[in-house]
């Protein structure tokens, strides 16, 4: 019936069309408006029946016509759209740290060297770390399978994971004033020799043995690392950290210095970024591919392990706005330097001269709170913490 009626005003107009005379193109765009109008009151009309029709019936909901047409309901994608549920991370007990442990892609090539066999399922990207109070470390994969439970330490005050590959680290700092250092790998799984035979004289119906198969898990206690004098009190943070091919650990500590550490544990050496230190010390350290970058609450600076040295940025709007909260590096340009300040805002700085504050953008007030910043594929994530939770980018 609507159809018949819209092709009869269609013959209707080609017919009047083709009777009058040509009409200036304003007429034609106004006749043209007029016949949509219309078009779209008997849709409105059409709607309101079918709306009216249906609103005896129970449990069924019409929306309003005018909002179908305007487009004026929820858009059309949902958060459910772009959100992804790999799995669930059961916790035996409450977690005071949780981190992430980036694994080698050892896709197409195994420890031996050769081309491992397409049929075997890669290794996950990474492992879920959770620590609780007492130093119990559990390993979890990105599906949340419990994979591997050992003891990083006993009171563990701070931890830190290595975002290298060449070497999967997880750094536990302990109360006793001493820092430990376990080696994690990471092999495919394979069934042992009576599992084999017992699946060859099953009679049941035959599964993929790669379906399902958890990766093997390995920790090695590898080094322990005595603290320097004076930093057995509070360690505010850890890295691990690459740089001029060589790996080093770097320990921050609440009176200002920062202490190295070579590879097999000895001391480098302990040195202070700013004479006097900030109330509260080094804040926090951030770690990325040949980068580390530390932050008080007055100056950002880049890290030198190697050179026992790291010049501190103290930039106008760092006192203009209250301190900094905490500083990231730029996922895709190591050149370029987030810092988060105390009022929620965020201002960028290119870090080609990493002695020198070369202003490029400065975003106020992007929270409320304080930041965090997480670099992420592209992005950075700033996030506040505290109640509500919040996300910019």
């Amino acid at each position: 019936k609507f159809q018949l009626a819209l092709a009869c005003h269609h013959v209707a107009g080609v017919l009047s069309a083709l009777a009058s005379p040509p009409a200036s193109v304003i007429h034609q765009e106004i006749s043209l408006l007029q016949d949509a109008v219309r078009v779209t009151e008997q849709k409105l009309t059409i709607l309101r029946d079918l709306q009216s029709g249906a609103s005896g019936l129970a449990g069924v909901s019409v929306p309003n016509a005018s909002d179908v047409l305007l487009g004026l309901r929820a858009g059309t994608s949902s958060p459910k759209d772009f959100l992804t549920t790999t799995g669930v991370v059961q916790l035996e007990r409450p977690a005071s740290f949780v981190r992430f442990l980036p694994l080698k892609n050892t896709r197409g090539s195994a420890s031996t060297g050769k081309s491992s066999s397409s049929s075997l399922p890669p290794l996950p990207t990474g492992l879920f770390v959770s620590v609780d109070s007492g130093g119990q470390a559990v390993l979890y994969t990105p599906t949340g399978v419990r994979v591997k439970e050992f003891q990083l330490g006993h009171g563990t005050t701070q931890i830190a994971t290595s975002v290298g590959q060449d070497e999967h680290l997880i750094l536990g700092a302990s109360t006793g004033g001493f820092v430990s250092c376990h080696v994690i790998r990471v092999r495919q799984g394979r069934l042992s020799q009576s599992e084999r035979q017992a699946r060859r004289n099953s009679t049941d119906e035959r599964i993929s043995q790669y379906l399902g198969v958890t990766p093997n898990v390995s920790v090695v206690a590898d080094q322990s690392l005595e603290l320097a004098a004076g930093t057995t009190e509070l360690i505010t943070d850890m890295a691990v950290t690459t740089q001029r091919g060589s790996k080093h650990f770097v320990v921050a500590d609440s009176e200002g210095g920062i202490s190295v550490y070579a590879r097999n544990g000895t001391l480098r050496g302990r040195f202070f970024p700013e004479r006097p230190s900030a109330p509260g010390g080094i804040r926090g350290l951030y770690a990325t591919f040949g980068a580390l970058v530390f932050w008080s609450s007055s100056a950002v600076g880049f890290v030198s392990a190697p050179g026992l040295s790291a010049p501190p940025l103290r930039c106008a709007e760092f006192s203009a706005a209250g301190g900094v909260a905490s500083a990231g590096i730029d996922a895709t340009s190591s050149n370029r330097l987030y810092v988060a300040l105390n009022d929620g805002s965020v201002a960028s700085y290119n870090a080609k001269d990493r002695d020198q504050c070369n202003f490029e953008m400065f975003l106020p007030q992007v929270g409320r709170r304080p930041l965090r910043l997480e670099p992420f594929r592209g992005y950075m994530l700033a996030i506040a913490e505290g109640k509500p939770v919040e996300l910019h980018a």
